[in-house]
């Protein structure tokens, strides 16, 4: 599928994961849509998804989770500079 609708579908159900599954298992859903969003070089849904896993760890107020989830997208091979500085 398409990153562009993969992106759009990811979002609302990252949402519902970290509601009921835990933060966890929500922001390794969306390091997959992430990896499509940068291979597809789809920078605007790949800056979306970025900042969208920062939201859910900034709700949840689990700061090592934000720390681990910004080193891991920083370090990506390839990945664009708009998405890290957005």
């Amino acid at each position: 599928m398409y990153p562009v609708i993969y992106a759009q579908l990811a979002i609302p159900e990252s949402l519902a994961t970290a509601n009921s599954a835990g933060l966890e298992e929500a922001i390794s859903a969306l390091l997959v849509v992430e990896k499509k969003c940068r291979v597809y070089n789809d920078v605007p849904n790949l800056k979306e998804i970025c900042l969208h896993m920062v939201r859910l760890c900034r709700e949840k107020q689990d700061w090592d989770r934000l720390n681990a989830t910004l080193t891991v997208l920083s370090k990506r091979r390839a990945q664009l500079k708009s998405a890290i500085t957005a």
